[in-house]
């Protein structure tokens, strides 16, 4: 939200700055008759929703200032906060997020009320006062996999209101090397966490992202879902480890979608159906779209991991991408990487590669190494630009 200037009664938001009152009690008396402040007055009202920050003047011919007001925000669930500025009369919010509901009050009398919403910080945590679909509520599938010859799992994540009667687009989301389906949804190696289903439905509540069904794929493609062995010191890998990852397209389209188009109320096609991954769900991500262009219709590649036989080498190997003859190729194709990423030079060549064949793309760098911070940042930003 951009920031809000106003002067004459405008806009008043949340705010960690000064002393808290006693909310309970200005909560009671909230519908009860208030005195009327009849002196003339004039008030200036700053509400910064980038910076946090609420920047308050008023001046009346009682003597009263800035000082004078307290600010009383009600949150999302009808949660009371009463602040007062500090003496250059500002209020510190940082400690708020969400939509709030606001009151500018001196003494009893409301000078002004409105509505703002401040963004969250980190769009892979809960934010109070809003429902997500989390713990046990998430579900747990198995469906039989023809490809890998067993029985395989994934993760579905619905919207909190899903509803059977609406039907909804679809985000499949891989994962990387020594990961499985419960990644996106919970963290990595049990230290980073990820948290998918947050990240997704806050970007419902804070960017008017559409509602999506997401489905958290389990990428090791045969009957026991286990990788083969390899080592990371130093770097190698059987070709079998690529190969067991690089089923993923097949189980996705013949064996997982049809489960989930069946079970759940889904739109199809490829303008409905998305897929993303990090690192080696990065690489997979791209195979899968470019394999299948009429399926998916958006491409999320993040911290790819190399496309040559040993993916835990330093290749930087990435094939020749092409539009299939007859495609109207992808809607949004994203690339994210950090900068410090030891694997980098992939993304570079994934993106020369992508521009070669002519298929439109962002590409996007942050100051990190190969970490979840990249990951979940990335996905907050291709869960805002899918399906619109």
């Amino acid at each position: 939200m951009k920031k809000l200037v106003g002067f004459l009664f405008l806009v008043l938001m949340t705010a960690l700055s000064g002393a808290l009152f006693a909310c309970d009690d200005v909560a009671r008396e909230k519908d009860a008759a208030k005195p009327e402040h009849v002196h003339e007055s004039e008030i200036y009202c700053d509400v910064d929703a980038e910076d946090r920050s609420i920047t308050l003047g008023y001046s009346c011919d009682c003597g009263a200032d800035a000082s004078s007001l307290t600010v009383r925000l009600t949150g999302h669930s009808g949660e009371v906060v009463c602040l007062v500025p500090d003496d250059s009369g500002k209020v510190d919010c940082y400690a708020y997020e969400g939509e709030f509901s606001v009151e500018v009050l001196l003494g009893e009398t409301s000078l002004y009320g409105t509505q703002v919403v401040f963004k969250p910080t980190a769009y892979y945590q809960a934010v109070e006062g809003y429902e997500y679909t989390d713990g046990e509520e998430i579900e747990k599938i198995e469906y039989w996999s023809s490809v890998a010859g067993g029985y395989k799992h994934a993760n579905v994540v619905l919207p909190p209101d899903y509803d059977p009667e609406k039907s909804y687009p679809v985000l499949y989301l891989l994962h990387g090397l020594q990961c499985d389906e419960d990644s996106w949804v919970s963290s990595i190696y049990g230290l980073y966490e990820m948290n998918a289903q947050y990240i997704v439905q806050n970007a419902h509540y804070f960017d008017g992202a559409p509602e999506m069904i997401v489905v958290c794929v389990n990428s090791l493609v045969n009957a026991t879902e286990t990788e083969p062995e390899w080592s990371a010191v130093p770097p190698s890998a059987p070709p079998e480890l690529a190969q067991t990852y690089d089923l993923t397209g097949r189980d996705i389209t013949e064996c997982l979608m049809p489960y989930i188009n069946e079970h759940y109320s889904t739109l199809t096609g490829k303008r409905n159906t998305a897929i993303a991954g990090f690192s080696m769900g990065g690489r997979e991500a791209v195979l899968t779209a470019f394999a299948y262009q009429d399926v998916f219709g958006y491409v999320g590649a993040f911290s790819s991991a190399s496309f040559g036989e040993n993916v835990v080498s330093s290749s930087d190997y990435v094939p020749d991408l092409a539009v299939a003859e007859g495609s109207d190729g992808f809607y949004y194709v994203q690339i994210t990487v950090g900068t410090l990423d030891t694997l980098k030079s992939v993304s570079d060549g994934l993106s020369e590669k992508l521009e070669a064949a002519g298929v439109e793309h962002t590409y996007t760098t942050m100051f990190a190494g190969h970490t979840p911070t990249v990951w979940r940042a990335a996905l907050t930003r291709f869960v805002r630009e899918v399906f619109v």
